[in-house]
């Protein structure tokens, strides 16, 4: 009977004479798999590839022998393109096991002004104009993505992108942008001066 997979001697004995040779032995292909220790990763953003790193298999073998397993193996899915809880399928050697990893919206973690707008002065009475601005918005991926349009601006009461300005002096005009229902304010700068005489705003 042999006890290892290597380095098996049999002795062979034939009258007075006796010689030796060792064998290897293996065990074949594994019964059974399963998932000995999930990976470092089970929390993704969509579109994230997917990261084994720490994922540990035991792999059961016909005689009741294990192993364990860090290689070798494939995996029903590479990229997460779906919100959600989504099933992984691990195989090895005609074998499967399957853990479950979340999936999370990649939604904008912060908002900034990228790029003022062109215009940064203004006679009372004046309507905002946004044009030129860019915002910076970042995501939990920390990605980011430069948006021109897609926003609302206001002097600092309700959300309306045709207010004008009322008072003199240095303003705050803040700018909301929304993505999947995640809001999220930055703000800049204007001065407003009193319209001089002989012009007329329109």
């Amino acid at each position: 009977e042999f006890t290892s997979c290597e380095n098996n001697i049999i002795d062979v004995f034939y009258g007075d004479f006796v010689t030796s040779f060792s064998v290897n032995v293996t065990r074949g292909k594994p019964i059974k798999i399963a998932i000995k220790t999930l990976p470092d990763k089970t929390e993704y953003l969509v579109g994230d590839k997917m990261d084994m790193t720490g994922l540990i298999l035991e792999a059961t073998y016909l005689d009741g022998s294990t192993e364990w397993i860090s290689s070798g193996y494939t995996v029903s899915v590479t990229t997460l393109n779906r919100v959600g809880k989504q099933i992984v399928t691990v195989s090895f050697e005609n074998c499967t096991a399957t853990f479950i990893v979340s999936i999370l919206e990649n939604l904008p973690t912060d908002v900034s002004v990228e790029k003022l707008p062109d215009k940064l002065i203004y006679y009372v009475g004046e309507k905002v104009d946004t044009t030129g601005l860019q915002l910076r918005v970042k995501y939990k991926n920390s990605e980011y993505k430069i948006m021109s349009s897609g926003y609302s601006v206001c002097d600092g009461s309700a959300f309306d992108n045709n207010f004008a300005f009322t008072q003199v002096g240095e303003q705050y005009v803040f700018v909301e942008y929304t993505e999947n229902g995640e809001s999220l304010i930055a703000y800049y700068t204007v001065t407003v001066v009193e319209e001089p005489e002989g012009v007329n705003i329109i």
